[in-house]
């Protein structure tokens, strides 16, 4: 399995989305984290995704959070 981990903070219990895109702008995953708060550890399970780049996009009421990862 191909498990990719991103550490967030969360600064309220809002509801936060983490949104996984690939490269042409196309989501493939997304993933909704509620009644949260703190600095989270949010994996993902990516072993569906083909190889290539991909744009994590973490966003809540306070924030946006971009990460630019590779799947090989």
């Amino acid at each position: 399995k191909r498990i990719f981990s991103v550490e967030v903070f969360i600064p309220n219990t809002q509801k936060s989305i983490l949104e996984v895109y690939d490269i042409l702008g196309k989501k493939v995953k997304s993933l909704t984290i509620e009644k949260s708060i703190g600095l989270k550890t949010i994996s993902l399970e990516l072993a569906t995704l083909i190889p290539g780049e991909y744009i994590l996009i973490f966003k809540n009421n306070t924030s946006v959070i971009e990460k630019k990862i590779i799947k090989l």
